[in-house]
């Protein structure tokens, strides 16, 4: 039998004793975690150990925490990085957002949530390179984070679409579909193919 390899989470947080409550409940659901308690460590834990998700505090020492996410985001716009902040305004959480951030969870916070949410981005994670490692032959799949036509917009890496009547929160299946309808624009598909 094959030994599942634990997830790996990056915890980037100065108050120790947040710290510590989160990679102790973290820890009991079964991830693998690591603590960095300044910017600067946490960069160089996250270069050398290659965490799934990042957990990431905006107010640290040496480096703050958006500027750690533009860091990360230029080298890898694919792991998941959560946001959680005493800063919880608005503003703070649209520069996160711009700057890449997945998800955003204030401080305090609720734990079931919290878990909740850690939960929803090591799946998103492991589908997207579970979807990369089954292309099959013969099958070509969209592989870009975004498509555009007209005056729609998709986001594979947030599961939102943008069209004339809002914003679509979009399942796994059809995030799968869309980009292999893109993929083959035009070209029949066989059942087995869907």
């Amino acid at each position: 039998m094959e030994a599942v390899e634990k997830k790996r989470i990056l915890v980037i947080e100065d108050e120790v004793h947040i710290a510590d409550g989160i990679r102790l409940n973290l820890s009991i659901q079964g991830y693998d975690v690591k603590i960095a308690i300044d910017g600067i460590q946490g960069l160089e834990k996250w270069r050398s150990w290659k965490p799934d998700l990042i957990i990431l505090d905006i107010m640290l020492p040496m480096i703050d925490g958006f500027s750690i996410l533009k860091t990360i985001r230029q080298e890898d716009e694919k792991i998941p990085v959560l946001i959680l902040s005493a800063r919880g305004d608005t503003k703070d959480k649209i520069k996160g957002l711009k700057y890449g951030v997945d998800d955003y969870l204030s401080k305090p916070f609720d734990l079931e949530e919290f878990l909740l949410r850690v939960e929803r981005l090591i799946k998103k994670k492991t589908w997207y390179e579970r979807d990369k490692k089954e292309k099959k032959p013969g099958h070509k799949m969209f592989d870009g984070n975004t498509y555009d036509f007209g005056d729609n917009h998709i986001d594979f890496i947030s599961f939102k679409a943008q069209c004339a009547a809002g914003e679509i929160v979009l399942t796994e299946q059809e995030i799968v579909l869309l980009k292999l309808f893109i993929a083959n624009k035009g070209m029949p598909l066989s059942r087995g193919m869907l």
